[in-house]
């Protein structure tokens, strides 16, 4: 099973790859000729290739150049460490007058904004959304015979989760705490990647696992696959009020039969990644990247099943304001922006 899930991420990279259309040859941003007031290569910063957010961006990248709208411009998709430098780069572009995209979490958005986005130091309203790409469901794993059956129950147990600071971590941390009164002094996290986790829960190293991922999570499935587990359940209140506090996370009801060994519907919390830019990148290229993600909806979900983009979810999980070209767009086509 796990070189058939190697085998899987290596074409999801390598696709990603053809997708995104990169040139190793560099070109200026200026007239291109075609009435554009920018041309050349227009970075997306994105979190590791092969990731969701990694292969969407690659396919609006590829969309916008088969759509021949502005020729002159090349969007190339960058794979980062992380947000923070993701967004270190975004702020950077901000500096130089020259256009970029991010696409990482709407949480890391507002943070950065509003000055919370930790190691980037001062707020950066700057910053400006774009559109909802997708959503990630933190899926909380317990062995099928664990006595843990409620989150509740997660008090004071050895729980495998991503480093601190990661959005998926974060919202876990949220729910619970907001939910069931458990800080995160209250158990003890340990700091590891998936592998690492499929591994603890089988072996017992651990007590509990977060696995963030796209429906269906082919992490989980694989452990489902290797190892009787549980997939617990967050209660629908603490859903919603979470939502009411923190409007870039969500809830998802996974429905029974996605993984193996689950047969009821459960009710799992969710973060919503968004792509962004700065104020200084040309309206008439946001407008276009908008329209490309709007208008091609059914082609990125065959690129990415979580790519479910349309009226609904474009302004899922953005608290921030939008960049110009993307109000113009969406003003266009009967979008209400309240923010």
């Amino acid at each position: 099973m796990k070189k058939k899930l190697y085998s899987l991420c290596m074409f999801l990279s390598i696709l990603a790859l053809i997708l995104a259309g990169c040139g190793s040859g560099k070109a200026e941003e200026g007239a291109d000729g075609t009435g554009s007031k920018v041309s050349g290569i227009v970075p997306m910063y994105t979190p590791g290739a092969g990731g969701p957010n990694y292969i969407i961006s690659a396919g609006i990248g590829q969309i916008f150049k088969n759509s021949n709208v502005m020729p002159g411009v090349v969007l190339t998709t960058e794979a980062m460490s992380g947000v923070v430098e993701g967004t270190n780069l975004l702020i950077d572009r901000y500096n130089q007058g020259k256009p970029a995209f991010a696409a990482f979490t709407g949480e890391a958005l507002a943070q950065a904004v509003q000055g919370e986005l930790e190691q980037i130091p001062g707020e950066h309203p700057e910053l400006k959304a774009v559109g909802w790409i997708n959503s990630t469901v933190n899926h909380v794993v317990v062995a099928k015979d664990s006595p843990i059956k409620s989150m509740a129950d997660l008090k004071g147990k050895r729980i495998g989760a991503l480093p601190p600071g990661a959005t998926a971590t974060n919202l876990f941390n949220v729910v619970l705490e907001e939910g069931y009164g458990v800080k995160s002094s209250d158990y003890k996290h340990i700091p590891i990647g998936y592998a690492e986790i499929i591994e603890g829960i089988q072996n017992g190293s651990i007590d509990a696992g977060v696995l963030p991922g796209s429906l269906p999570n082919p992490n989980v499935t694989e452990l489902a696959q290797l190892y009787p587990i549980r997939i617990l359940e967050v209660e629908e209140d603490i859903l919603k009020k979470m939502v009411e506090r923190h409007p870039y996370f969500s809830y998802v009801n996974v429905e029974s039969g996605m993984y193996p060994g689950q047969d009821e519907d459960t009710l799992m919390a969710a973060f919503e990644s968004v792509i962004y830019t700065h104020e200084k990148t040309d309206e008439e290229l946001v407008y276009n990247v908008v329209k490309t993600i709007m208008e091609n909806g059914e082609e990125l979900r065959k690129v990415h099943p979580s790519a479910n983009i349309s009226k609904e979810t474009i302004l899922n999980g953005i608290k921030t304001p939008f960049h110009s070209g993307a109000e113009k767009y969406f003003q266009e086509v009967g979008i209400e922006v309240n923010q």
